[in-house]
């Protein structure tokens, strides 16, 4: 009978395998918290243009500028984002 995970009666080998179990998992969390992100910035983008602005940390990253630089804040976090 053979193992159902090759690997895993192999010590090396199971722990290469949870390595790249680890490592799967993580880009898949890592993924799912940048969508999450951008939804809410998307979100608050959208309510920024029809309605009283929030006066909130988001609030802040959106529209703040630095003052030496000119460049916007969320631009110098997250990129192009």
């Amino acid at each position: 009978m053979g193992c159902l995970v090759p690997g895993l009666l192999n010590p090396t080998g199971a722990s290469k395998q949870l390595d790249a179990l680890k490592a799967l998992q993580f880009r898949e969390d890592v993924d799912f918290l940048n969508g999450l992100m951008d939804r809410i910035i998307a979100d608050r983008k959208q309510k920024m243009q029809s309605g009283p602005v929030k006066h909130d940390l988001l609030n802040a990253m959106l529209t703040g500028v630095d003052k030496q630089t000119g460049e916007r804040l969320m631009t110098a976090i997250f990129g192009t984002r």
